[in-house]
């Protein structure tokens, strides 16, 4: 059978960009159910990494965690320092460092994410991370080397390669202005955002199956109330807690009474409001199962 290949970029920047909407971008294909099996193959790090961690396995495989925790039946499962055969359209998912994209340069990419496809469904997917350049592992803003260049920090960067091995796009390249590790730069930004979640579950329909929204029937509602109560239902069993946020209110969650059926009274202020509703569920995972608009008139 034949299949297409995809390559998708993450490039170095300095800024980052702020949220105003919600605008994941979607590719044109996806995994099937079932595990997807990931070989890493990174080689040994130099030594303690920044954030303590002891190996670059440790910390890749750390971030297909944080994806594969969002998503319900497909898991990613790693193989830590694996020997299977390295190279393109094998079969294999292999995730290495490497002094080009099998043949092609890095140019101003500093990894890659390169995936294979059959009838719109993946059957491959390898993340090349660039050799050349001066990679660790730490939290919080770009850092830079004595020298003035970038040091890397390849868990973000894994983040954003993992998301396009989903499915994921830039949204930022799509024309929306978000707050996501999906952008296609690389950012202060280090770990999954609300709209790499929704993105992602949205293509995965994943959090949708076990929790729902029923008050309001309708993504966009006004209302000249100050005070709106939300509604909906969870499957029991599955879901242990329900609460909900308002993007124009940080800081704060409200908490749902009752988990089956369930409610809660969220504040709202003039114009529109955000609601982000999300459930803990019995394994401990976080998913975001809807969003919802309430204009506050």
């Amino acid at each position: 059978m034949n299949a297409v290949k995809r390559i998708a970029l993450a490039l170095t920047c300095s800024g980052f960009l702020v949220a105003s909407v919600w605008g994941f971008a979607l590719l044109d294909s996806r995994w099937p159910a079932g595990t997807v099996v990931v070989h890493l193959q990174l080689g040994p790090s130099p030594g303690r990494l920044f954030d303590n961690s002891a190996s670059w396995g440790e910390v890749v495989e750390g971030t297909l965690k944080l994806w594969s925790d969002q998503l319900l039946d497909t898991r990613f499962i790693v193989v830590r320092d694996s020997t299977a055969e390295i190279g393109p359209a094998n079969g294999v998912n292999n995730v290495i460092f490497a002094p080009n994209i099998y043949g092609q340069e890095f140019g101003n990419a500093v990894a890659v994410a390169v995936s294979w496809r059959q009838n719109g469904v993946n059957s491959e997917g390898d993340v090349l991370f660039d050799e050349n350049r001066d990679w660790n592992s730490y939290r919080g803003p770009l850092r830079r080397s004595n020298a003035g260049g970038a040091i890397l920090d390849i868990r973000r960067v894994a983040l954003h390669e993992f998301g396009h091995m989903l499915g994921l796009g830039h949204p930022d390249e799509a024309g929306e202005n978000v707050k996501a590790v999906m952008n296609s730069r690389v950012s202060d930004l280090e770990t999954l955002q609300d709209d790499d979640i929704i993105g992602a579950q949205s293509l995965y329909g994943k959090g949708r199956e076990i929790a729902a929204v029923k008050q309001p029937g309708r993504s966009l509602v006004s209302t000249k109330k100050r005070k709106y109560s939300v509604r909906g239902t969870a499957t029991l069993g599955q879901v242990t807690q329900v609460f909900l946020r308002n993007n124009r209110i940080r800081g704060k969650t409200y908490r749902a009474f009752g988990v089956d059926r369930w409610q809660a009274g969220v504040k709202l202020l003039p114009g529109v409001n955000r609601i982000t509703v999300r459930v803990r569920t019995s394994s401990n995972r976080l998913l975001t199962v809807a969003e919802i608009r309430i204009r506050q008139k």
